[in-house]
Parts: C-alpha cells; sequence; structure tokens
C-alpha cells in the first residue's frame, strides 16, 4: 500500500488529528523568545528615535523666516490642522477595508515595525512625532535667537498635531479593526 502525505489514509479520508491541550515550552526557549521580541522592538525604537534626532539636526539649519509667497497666515494654518486628520481618517478608513492590509492592524506604537505597509497607521504615527519635533526645533530656535515670530513657523507643529489627532480618531472609528492585545 501506497504512504500517503499527511493525514490522509488509502481509503481516502483523514485520520482525526489530535487536540493538543497546552505543550509546554522549556523555559531557556522562553526566555529566548522574548529576549528575541525585546530585541527586535528596541530596533525599532532605535530606528525612530535617529530618524527623529536626524530630523531635528535638520531643523536646526533650516533658515528662520517665511519661505513661502504670499506667507501663510492664522486661517491658512487652521486649515491645515483641519485638513491633516480628516483627510488622514479617509485614508486610513479605505485602508481598512483594503484586501491587501493586514487583518488586525496593532495599536500605534513605537517598538512595531513603521515601515509596514500592511499596517499604514505606525508610520503615519511616527510622521506625526517627527513633524513636531521638527515644530518645536524651529520654535525654540525663534526664542533663542530673537529672530521675529511668523505663523510659517507653526506649520509642521500644526501639521503634525492634526495627523496626531487623525490616528488617535482612526483608532476610535475603526476599533474592531485593531488587535486589542497590544
Amino acid at each position: 500500500m501506497p504512504t500517503l502525505p499527511g493525514n490522509a489514509t488509502a481509503n481516502g479520508r483523514c485520520r482525526p488529528i489530535a487536540v493538543l491541550r497546552h505543550i509546554r515550552i522549556p523555559a531557556r526557549k522562553r526566555r529566548l523568545a522574548a529576549h528575541a521580541k525585546l530585541t527586535t522592538m528596541g530596533l525599532w525604537v532605535y530606528i525612530r528615535f535617529s530618524a527623529m534626532l536626524l530630523v531635528v539636526m535638520g531643523a536646526c539649519f533650516e533658515p528662520l523666516g517665511p519661505q513661502a509667497q504670499p506667507p501663510i497666515g492664522w486661517i491658512a494654518l487652521l486649515v491645515i490642522f483641519a485638513f491633516c486628520p480628516i483627510a488622514l481618517v479617509i485614508v486610513l478608513g479605505f485602508q481598512c477595508v483594503n484586501l491587501y492590509s493586514a487583518g488586525t492592524w496593532h495599536r500605534p506604537s513605537w517598538t512595531t515595525n513603521l515601515f509596514n505597509f500592511r499596517e499604514p497607521i505606525q508610520f503615519f504615527y511616527f510622521g506625526a512625532f517627527v513633524s513636531m519635533a521638527q515644530g518645536v526645533v524651529i520654535l525654540c530656535r525663534i526664542a533663542v535667537t530673537g529672530a521675529p515670530f511668523y505663523v510659517e513657523a507653526l506649520v509642521p507643529l500644526a501639521m503634525g498635531l492634526g495627523i496626531w489627532l487623525g490616528v488617535q480618531m482612526t483608532v476610535a472609528l475603526f476599533r474592531s479593526k485593531f488587535d486589542h492585545s497590544t
């Protein structure tokens, strides 16, 4: 009688598979698995921190003074702040129903892969913090150097806060899409 792969028998029926109730994993393997997870988590925190440090250093050398012609006013700044969360909820809402996105997303975190395109919320979450960091550095430079204040200096901060608000709104509106264990 030929041997068949898997659980199939000669008459075509499958043998029942025993259900395993509990598999005991040795303590050493548990520690190694936990260490690997922590190492990966630490890697993403390191990558995010390094990228933010690069952006902060770049903001230190950005020329102070309005660059846009005509200069950006308070109304335009308010429109930018209001547009970011609304647009982000729409974009991420489409991604929630996208068949190619992950079935469930992890909640936004610094310890997850921000380049996982199946969970785009991680990238936007990081982008919000990068933009806010750039805005804070520009405002600190204006305060320290005594340069005249201009509304355009608040654009990165307004965008960062708007994107962060959009991420929080997305998590609240599409909570069934997110993994509740994270």
